[in-house]
């Protein structure tokens, strides 16, 4: 759908408006599911784990949480605005910097996240974590910018990092449908597609050059 829209070379508020409709009934639907599922698949570990915090006050959970959550923001900002000096003085365009520095930085959080939750062995965790960054990105953060602010679509964007977009996400679907789970094969091939990427966006910005 992002790929349509995008095909269409710009984001409206018709555009906008649909997709943070369709982000509520995501939502809506997967508290749905999660209330009527998600107790089922606790295996126990999970169960082990839960009456660990169970003895935890909530006052103090949810101030992990808090602070956690702050951290993340202040860490994004600085790593983000840093990025962004450093990669103007090389001579980089915005676009380029929207698509590389300014994507890692506010993927980094995540990464951390998932970092920690793989860590715990909490694996239903990473994946949705994953799908649902990716969800509230397109159509939330679009979505919402959409409506602020008619949002144009370069054709180079469209030539190439839409399809991108488009692939990687395909194959990771196929993935997720054949194998199941990731492995370190997969995520070796995903981070080489990635730097492939990067690489070719300052190629063609003429930084590399």
């Amino acid at each position: 759908m992002f790929f349509i829209i995008g095909s269409w070379y710009t984001f409206g508020l018709i555009n906008g408006i649909l997709m943070i409709l369709l982000l509520f009934l995501f939502l809506a639907l997967s508290y749905i599911r999660g209330r009527k599922h998600g107790i089922k698949d606790l295996t126990l570990i999970d169960i082990s784990e839960t009456q660990n915090y169970k003895k935890k006050s909530k006052l103090k959970i949810f101030s992990f949480i808090i602070f956690g959550f702050m951290g993340i923001i202040v860490g994004s900002e600085l790593l983000v605005s840093g990025a962004i000096s450093i990669a103007r003085l090389v001579g980089v365009s915005e676009e380029v910097i929207g698509l590389t520095m300014v994507a890692i930085g506010t993927s980094l959080p995540e990464l951390a996240t998932v970092i920690v939750a793989a860590y715990h062995k909490q694996t239903d965790l990473i994946i949705g974590n994953i799908m649902g960054s990716n969800i509230f990105n397109i159509l939330g953060v679009a979505g919402a910018t959409a409506i602020v602010s008619r949002t144009p679509v370069k054709i180079e964007n469209l030539d190439f990092d839409l399809w991108t977009m488009v692939l990687v996400t395909f194959l990771f679907t196929i993935i997720m449908i054949i194998r199941k789970s990731m492995f370190r094969f997969s995520g070796s091939i995903f981070l080489i597609l990635y730097s492939t990427y990067i690489y070719t966006k300052y190629i063609n910005s003429g930084v590399l050059s």
